[in-house]
């Protein structure tokens, strides 16, 4: 008699757990997905770091010599190795006072927007390195400035 009560008043609880359930998974999905959306754009951004780095290290032994690093490890403006999650937007470039500086501009989707439009998500973002030039013996007569 106590069950046909219950269920006559609605103090029944069968679904409780499952609704319960659902919204803890949902809260769990979104913040599985926020992880993985961050530690993409994290890495990126390391990457590209690391890529503005070499390029200057390479720029400081030898003029010129820095952009077949960008293009072999993140590719070119128009063709990004980094497609999914960014994109350089301009050729990498020498900046600053005597050209002392290399500066890598690139564009990272920090999350990806569900309503609007997709430029509400990316992220614009410079990536700069100091370049530290070798310095060049001077001949001073029959001795080099250095000895």
């Amino acid at each position: 008699m106590n069950k046909i009560w219950k269920r006559a008043l609605g103090l029944n609880n069968r679904g409780q757990t499952l609704t319960e359930f659902l919204f803890v998974l949902v809260i769990l999905v979104f913040l599985v997905l926020a992880h993985i959306q961050f530690s993409l754009t994290y890495v990126v951004s390391s990457f590209i770091r690391y890529t503005t780095f070499m390029a200057a290290r390479s720029e400081s032994v030898e003029v010129g010599s820095s952009m077949p690093y960008v293009e072999a490890m993140v590719g070119t403006p128009g063709a990004s190795k980094l497609s999914p999650v960014a994109h350089i937007l301009d050729q990498a470039q020498m900046t600053a006072s005597q050209k002392n500086q290399f500066s890598l501009p690139y564009e990272v989707l920090s999350y990806v927007p569900l309503f609007g439009p997709r430029t509400e998500g990316v992220l614009n973002l410079k990536s700069e390195s100091p370049i530290s030039y070798e310095p060049v013996a001077q001949p001073l007569g029959e001795f080099f400035d250095n000895e």
